[in-house]
């Protein structure tokens, strides 16, 4: 195989299904990713890379990010977190100050839980009412206005909250999950 390649993916759970294809590049190399499961996949990928320090490029985002990794002889060892269906590039083209590179995880932490009321905006013309308030996120099914139960068509929800200042820690970012 020409160096470059993509030479073995170490799983760590059961069989996978990653497809990828790689490509030279003037300065480095690129490889794109994918999972192609209805799960989440974490997996050692091992490319025949060295010198360079990987990074992941998320085409869905536009983040660009240094990867952990670590050198392994002539191969360049990534851990990949892969969401299902998810897909990522891998680009070398940085070279590397050492051996390996550890990042450490990413840590979530629920600081806050946002309770109703919501302010829940409908579509005009589609029998719901324009605006309503419900006093939680849930489905619109048991609704007793039969135009909110039987509503199709696009909706927002808005809530007005406060943030402290002390969530604004400079370097981290906040998320709202809406659950499920």
């Amino acid at each position: 195989m020409p160096a470059g390649d993509l030479c073995g993916l170490k799983r760590r759970t059961r069989a996978t299904a990653i497809w990828f294809v790689h490509r030279q590049l003037i300065d480095g190399v690129v490889y794109f990713l994918n999972n192609r499961r209805d799960r989440a996949e974490f997996i050692d990928a091992r490319f025949r890379v060295s010198g360079k320090a990987p990074e992941l490029w998320h085409a869905d985002s536009g983040v660009i990010e240094p990867a952990p990794y670590r050198e392994d002889d002539d191969r360049t060892v990534v851990p990949l977190n892969l969401d299902p269906h998810d897909a990522v590039f891998v680009v070398f083209r940085k070279s590397a100050t050492q051996g390996q590179h550890k990042i450490p995880a990413t840590v979530r932490e629920p600081l806050y839980t946002l309770m109703g009321p919501w302010d829940v905006h409908f579509q005009q013309r589609r029998g719901a009412p324009q605006r309503a308030v419900l006093t939680e996120l849930e489905s619109w099914s048991p609704n007793t206005d039969a135009g909110i139960r039987y509503f199709s068509g696009t909706a927002s929800y808005e809530k007005t909250f406060q943030v402290p200042r002390s969530w604004l820690t400079r370097g981290q970012s906040l998320e709202i999950d809406p659950g499920e």
